[in-house]
């Protein structure tokens, strides 16, 4: 993945400092860069690209590599961190190494949505500033004060069909963004109640998007214990 550098503007979005040519590939149509993330402090603040059609279709960017099931050990992998995941509301005040928060944000772009909108758009909070103010702001205040960065998952109401479906495939985005989190020996918690206005601001959102959800990640200061869930029998009907 490319990202673009250049400097802030007033909301918060960084701009591309050289130009990409458009892309034409064998099929579809003609192909141009569109903004992925935006990234909020840091020392470099920085905007993720990826290929838009020029027409506003889905995506034409090519699928990442696959991984081979070889004797079903991916799989067993992938079933192991959906169990091992836990909640993690303490960290480390260390900093988080960018490639990996850009990795778990990448991650989060292959979530599966209702006909590929891709409804959502991200900010990845990183200086010690905003991440105060969006603190005096949220009930977890420190979680989201302390953790090194923070992503918050907007809805581009645009980008979007349908609210349920969009909200839908936000939710699938979010757990690939714990579960990324988790595979690179990150903790991460899901703050859900934290839409306002003022924390709105805070981010940059811009007309049209409204904040879903709030994620602070960084090296877990804590191990949460193994939560208790109800066996399937209580949960699964076949009919």
């Amino acid at each position: 993945m490319w990202f673009g550098t250049g400097t802030s503007t007033p909301t918060g979005w960084t701009s591309r400092s050289r130009a990409r040519s458009p892309t034409t590939g064998s099929a579809g149509p003609p192909r141009s860069w569109g903004r992925c993330f935006r990234s909020l402090g840091g020392s470099s603040p920085r905007t993720s690209w990826r290929l838009l059609p020029r027409n506003g279709g889905g995506v034409h960017e090519g699928t990442p590599p696959a991984t081979p099931l070889a004797g079903g050990r991916t799989m067993n992998e992938i079933l192991r961190a959906i169990q091992s995941r836990r909640s993690v509301r303490g960290f480390r005040s260390v900093p988080v190494e960018r490639e990996k928060i850009d990795a778990v944000v990448e991650a989060a772009r292959w979530a599966p949505s209702g006909k590929n909108t891709q409804p959502w758009r991200f900010v990845v909070v990183e200086s010690p500033g905003k991440r105060a103010e969006l603190g005096k702001l949220v009930t977890q205040k420190d979680m989201v004060r302390i953790a090194p960065v923070t992503v918050a998952i907007l809805r581009d109401r645009a980008a979007g069909y349908d609210e349920l479906k969009d909200a839908q495939g936000i939710g699938a985005c979010a757990q690939t963004i714990l579960l990324a989190a988790h595979a690179l020996g990150l903790g991460a918690c899901w703050i859900g109640r934290a839409r306002d206005k003022e924390v709105e601001a805070v981010l940059g959102a811009r007309e049209g998007e409204e904040l879903m959800m709030l994620i602070p990640i960084g090296y877990p200061a804590e191990t949460p214990p193994v939560p208790q869930r109800r066996p399937l029998s209580d949960l699964v009907r076949t009919i």
